[in-house]
């Protein structure tokens, strides 16, 4: 059995919340937790991994979300025109969510 760590079901629900992430992402990740501690740690061979902390890490730091149009970068607002209101895009800042307009068509249709 691998070593318990500081990761768990309570940081990652914590962690998807605080992204803003799907209920069907946090049920996913939650999943593939459970699968991932009931495995052994690997053999590595040829690799001294003595002085390597597996218990200990530092957690994702992300932007914060809700930026404006005016702090995106300048190419970002070169590629997309983010004034028009007929048109799909999704925004990520740092790995977190920063800006997503969908269509009323594809949204009616449940197509996202």
């Amino acid at each position: 059995m691998a070593e318990n760590v500081i990761a768990g079901n309570d940081f990652i629900r914590a962690f998807s919340e605080d992204a803003s992430e799907p209920t069907f992402l946090t049920e996913s990740r939650l999943a593939a937790w459970k699968l991932a501690s009931e495995l052994d740690l690997p053999f590595v061979d040829k690799t001294k991994i003595e002085r390597w902390n597996f218990t200990k890490f530092d957690t994702f730091e992300g932007a914060s979300t809700g930026i404006s149009n005016e702090e995106l970068a300048e190419k970002v607002t070169n590629l997309v025109d983010l004034d028009n209101q007929d048109a799909n895009y999704y925004i990520q800042v740092d790995a977190r969510p920063a800006r997503l307009q969908l269509k009323k068509s594809c949204v009616t249709r449940a197509l996202f």
